[in-house]
Order: structure tokens, then C-alpha cells, then sequence
């Protein structure tokens, strides 16, 4: 958890609206989260994900939905509403019309896709083989729990547990559970590392259905050579409808 955690704090930053294939590091919250949510195949839920440091200063944050699907991920970065970005970052991707990355990684095709919607454009990063591996190994992750009372969180009742994978000394969860379940997703989850701790506040919403098209890539789109290609792009589309 220590590296795949490392490179969530090292994600905001304005080299991220340079490159926007880093945002594929951002599909191992996936890897982090889902052993702790147990491994619920189809959900949504909006993410208030947010960084401190080991002195428990706000280090940024990174909202998302997070969507599964028969066990495929999709997450929709929020990049407007991330104050991990700094504000000239923000105001040229809004002004491109880029407010929103869609990143869905393929583990079965060793490649995640990074897709800007109102571009109609996207890149594909290849994976490591450590990041296929670190998913493909999660069911066999295995943890020491220990029951830490109930806790009350945004006026609801939860369970609160430490979570401790076998094998690991520096790092921990505390997950806290609903006390009447509804999905079987909790509502909050902290995970401490040396680098500092990234909560996860899960707001829950239904899916009517699993669409599978939410983790396919959308017919038409534009395949960019990679990451540095969205910006590039955005502005030739915009001195087009301008007439420049």
C-alpha cells in the first residue's frame, strides 16, 4: 500500500494538466480501496478523497465517482473541484472545457484508459506488470481486524475497525462500516502510511443498472498519441469553432 499510496500524494500537481496520462496513477485507489470495501462488483459512489501529512495538515484534494461494474472500475476525476491543483491549473483546463477525466483501467487488457468526454478524445496508458499484479493479488490480501467501538460519522451510526495486512508494520486502515449496511460499502476509510494519510468519504449512490458501456471505451473518439496531446488538441478544436 506504501508505494500505490506515494503516488496518489504525488499526483497534484500542474504537471498533471501538462501530462494527463498521470491520471492514470490514479486508478490504484481501486487497488487501495476495493480489499476494504469488500469487493462489491457493481456500485457508485461519489469520493471526497483527501491527503494529510504525517502532522495531519490538509495536503489537497482529489474528488471523484468511482463506478464499478461486474468488477471493472471507472473513475471520473473532478478536476475543478480539487484544490490539490493549483489555481492556474484549474482555470486552463476549464477554459479548454476539460473539467472532467474519465480513467478506467483494463487489468484484463494491461492498459488503462484516459478519456475527456467533452473533447471526445482519449490516450491509453500501458500498465506495469507490479500494477496488474498488486490487482490480480488483492483477493488474497488478508487482514487483522480489530473492533474499535461504534463511532458516529456525519450523523450516522458505524462500526469503526483497524485494519492491518499480514505482513505490513507502518500501515493501517480505519474503516468505518455502517451499523445498519445497506450496499456493504463503508463510509469512510483512512489509510496511514509514513507519507501521511488519505481519507476516503464514500457518498453513496444506486446504479439502476450495470451499464457495461461505462468501462468500454465510447465509439468515435479521438485516440491521442498520449497524455500531452489533450491540450494541444483542445485548443486546435477551440481556434476551429472560433475561426482562428
Amino acid at each position: 500500500m506504501r508505494s500505490l499510496l506515494l503516488c496518489i500524494f504525488l499526483l497534484p500537481h500542474w504537471s498533471v494538466a501538462q501530462d494527463l496520462a498521470s491520471l492514470a496513477q490514479f486508478s490504484q485507489v481501486t487497488t487501495l480501496l476495493l480489499p476494504l470495501c469488500g469487493y462489491t462488483n457493481t456500485f457508485k459512489t461519489k469520493v471526497d478523497f483527501r491527503m494529510f501529512t504525517v502532522a495531519g495538515k490538509p495536503k489537497g484534494r482529489l474528488p471523484f465517482t468511482w463506478i464499478m461494474v461486474n468488477g471493472i472500475g471507472r473513475l471520473e476525476v473532478l478536476m475543478l473541484e480539487s484544490d490539490a491543483l493549483p489555481p492556474e491549473a484549474r482555470s486552463a483546463l476549464s477554459s479548454l472545457g476539460m473539467e472532467t477525466f474519465a480513467v478506467i483501467p483494463r487489468y484484463d487488457r494491461n492498459v488503462t484508459y484516459v478519456i475527456q468526454p467533452n473533447l471526445r478524445a482519449y490516450c491509453e496508458v500501458p500498465m506495469t506488470p507490479n500494477e496488474v499484479m498488486e490487482f490480480r493479488t488483492m483477493a488474497a490480501k488478508r487482514f487483522a481486524r480489530t473492533d474499535l467501538g461504534k463511532e458516529t460519522i456525519n450523523g450516522q451510526s458505524c462500526r469503526k475497525e483497524k485494519l492491518v495486512e499480514s505482513g505490513k508494520t507502518n500501515e493501517f486502515a480505519l474503516v468505518w462500516y455502517p451499523a445498519i449496511p445497506t450496499n456493504g460499502l463503508p463510509i469512510r476509510i483512512d489509510l496511514v502510511t509514513r507519507q501521511g494519510t488519505a481519507r476516503a468519504s464514500l457518498v453513496h449512490k444506486q446504479m439502476k443498472e450495470a451499464a457495461a458501456s461505462l468501462v468500454e471505451l465510447p465509439q468515435g473518439y479521438v485516440r491521442l498519441a498520449d497524455g500531452k496531446a489533450f491540450v494541444p488538441y483542445a485548443m486546435q478544436l477551440r481556434n476551429a469553432a472560433t475561426g482562428r
